[in-house]
């Protein structure tokens, strides 16, 4: 499981390399989207922090910020216990930013095996992988699932959350996509039923005091 990641802005900048961190301030900028403190800028800081450099070099800044805001946007609610999933091939017009790959976007709660489970449902598609984003976001959400804030701030609890971005081979055929958008439902189902029997299976173990 991925340590969780707090929106502290020192703290994330001052623990990634110098060049990292003039890559993301370029996605930053790129977004256009109010000052450095509003939430589409820390938020954006957060989700690339564990991005390797080559990986946020070789793309337009303004693709990766369409991108992560895009998922922002289909993250702006979910209910307790459930997952999101999205698979999607960016338009101009609807997304604001264009891409040569299909792009997969999940939001769920944090867990073990997601990203390793998730990458053999790709492999069963016969799809590769060219790009992954996968932060672990403490988020703030409130009694209906709609997201208030990012980073914990000593007021309100915040959730670990596990937010996933896959660049996959570009899939034209509709049914394709839905294919693969249920596989993958059903793959991060099977990933929290495993995990809750796994964590019960102990204290079912324990003997009786």
């Amino acid at each position: 499981m991925h340590a969780p990641v707090a929106v502290d802005e020192s703290r994330l900048l001052r623990s990634i390399p110098a060049a990292r961190v003039a890559l993301i301030e370029r996605i930053a900028r790129a977004c256009g989207s109010g000052g450095r403190n509003e939430l589409p800028q820390r938020f954006l800081r957060a989700y690339f922090h564990g991005v390797a450099e080559e990986d946020l070099a070789e793309r337009a800044p303004r693709h990766l910020a369409g991108a992560a805001l895009a998922h922002l946007a289909f993250a702006a609610r979910r209910a307790p216990g459930r997952s999101l999933v999205r698979v999607f091939n960016p338009d101009a017009q609807r997304d604001g930013f264009e891409s040569a790959h299909t792009l997969v976007v999940t939001v769920t709660d944090d867990m073990p095996f997601l990203v390793d489970s998730l990458g053999m449902a790709f492999s069963r598609a016969e799809l590769a992988v060219h790009l992954i984003v996968h932060p672990v976001l403490q988020v703030r959400r409130d009694r209906r699932g709609h997201l208030i804030d990012i980073g914990a701030n000593g007021a309100q609890a915040a959730h670990p959350e596990s937010w996933q971005l896959y660049e996959i081979d570009r899939v034209s055929d509709p049914a394709q996509i839905e294919r693969l958008q249920r596989d993958l439902e059903v793959t991060l189902a099977d990933v929290r039923f495993a995990v809750s029997d796994w964590t019960a299976s102990p204290r079912r173990c324990r003997p009786p005091r």
